[in-house]
């Protein structure tokens, strides 16, 4: 990761940080916050939230009851949204943070 947060991840710490989510335990997804666009997910939160009919489809779209407008108003006062939603492959609750 760089030293200086402000500056872009390069394409090897890209890399890196790739390998590192796709390893967790856990359903982990990078998204674009304007569009609600997947730019990268793990192999467990495509398990627990498939796409329907695109693959492309935005988070929006893959995660069922997540309140969108909720999520920005919280993350533009720099605070997580938390949500439990449940997945469409397995019938649990499964616990989200935005």
């Amino acid at each position: 990761m760089p030293d200086d947060p402000s500056k872009p991840i390069d394409a090897a710490d890209g890399a890196t940080l790739k390998q590192l989510i796709q390893s967790l335990g856990i359903g982990a997804a990078i998204v674009d916050t304007e569009t609600w666009a997947i730019e990268f997910e793990n192999a467990k939160f495509f398990q627990w939230f498939p796409p329907v009919e695109d693959t492309d489809e935005p988070l929006i779209a893959r995660v069922p009851g997540l309140n969108i407008k909720r999520a920005k108003e919280r993350m533009s006062g720099t605070r997580p949204y938390r949500s439990e939603v449940e997945s469409r492959s397995e019938t649990r609750t499964i616990p989200i943070v935005v």
